[in-house]
């Protein structure tokens, strides 16, 4: 069999035994035999196995050698790369968190802009209505104003029906006129629409500005002012209107459709709409 087909260790292990076997049979036959030149064969035989062997020993570190540095680069490359990715995924991770946590905000913002919208829009609409509803009320004056006006000029002639009555006709006509100076608001809360529309069609009759308006009443000042009880009508002046308040007051009390004992006369007050209002408790 050749040598060159036989395995690394197989191949050290032949060239040490040849090794071993020269250099004895060098020792033998230079004992034994006269002639030299064969010892020295075999002496140079097993020199040169050994010689071999030491070279294949020193080419296998060398090679060992270079391998285990490479792997070290090698291994020491990978473990840079992990640490630079580990890095890496920390980072993008931090970023990502940061990312959700501006979204999140971005969403409540949203959120509360979309409810401040709808607060907006509900108080627009609500402010919408009341003023319609004060607007329907203003043009119910104007034309009750303009029937009173036509009715006027069909009243006699003032020489016609006399001198004591062309006076009660002039007074009522400047009462009337003076009426139409101020403006009354009459609150009512839910129930009490029927008792408002016939306070109101009084006032408007007698030339008042008067538009009703429902609500809770909850906003009505009742401080150091005699407590309303249910079916209370509650008249305030605007500060410096106590005289029309009064007169109000007395007109109600003459009316068929008003109980005189549920009105309530309070003080004046600075108020914010109207120069009296008038409150349907």
């Amino acid at each position: 069999m050749a040598a060159n087909g036989l395995d690394p260790e197989v191949k050290q292990v032949l060239m040490i035994s040849i090794g071993i076997f020269c250099m004895l049979s060098a020792f033998s036959l230079a004992r034994l035999s006269k002639n030299f030149f064969v010892p020295v064969v075999f002496a140079v035989s097993g020199l040169v196995c050994f010689t071999y062997i030491l070279d294949l020993h020193k080419l296998y570190l060398a090679v060992t050698g270079y391998i285990e540095i490479e792997l070290e680069k090698a291994t020491d490359v990978i473990n840079e790369e992990k640490q630079d990715r580990a890095v890496q995924v920390a980072s993008l991770s931090h970023n990502v968190k940061i990312l959700q946590e501006f979204m999140n905000n971005q969403l409540d913002v949203n959120k509360i802009q979309v409810e401040n919208n709808q607060k907006f829009q509900n108080f627009g609409e609500n402010q919408k209505s009341l003023n319609e509803s004060i607007v329907m009320e203003l043009n119910k004056f104007k034309d009750n104003k303009q029937n009173l006006l036509d009715k006027l000029k069909e009243v006699p002639d003032a020489n016609v029906i006399g001198t004591e009555d062309s006076k009660k006709f002039k007074d009522l006509q400047d009462l009337f006129n003076e009426n139409g100076k101020y403006s009354v608001l009459v609150y009512f809360r839910g129930g009490r629409e029927i008792d408002a529309s016939a306070i109101n069609k009084i006032l408007l009759n007698n030339g008042y500005k008067s538009a009703i308006i429902q609500t809770s009443l909850k906003e009505v000042n009742v401080k150091d002012k005699p407590e309303p009880s249910p079916g209370s009508i509650a008249i305030m002046p605007l500060t410096g209107f106590g005289d029309v308040a009064g007169r109000i007051a007395i007109l109600l009390g003459m009316a068929v459709e008003v109980n005189k004992n549920n009105i309530l006369l309070w003080s004046e007050y600075k108020l914010k709409r109207g120069n009296v209002q008038i409150y349907l408790f």
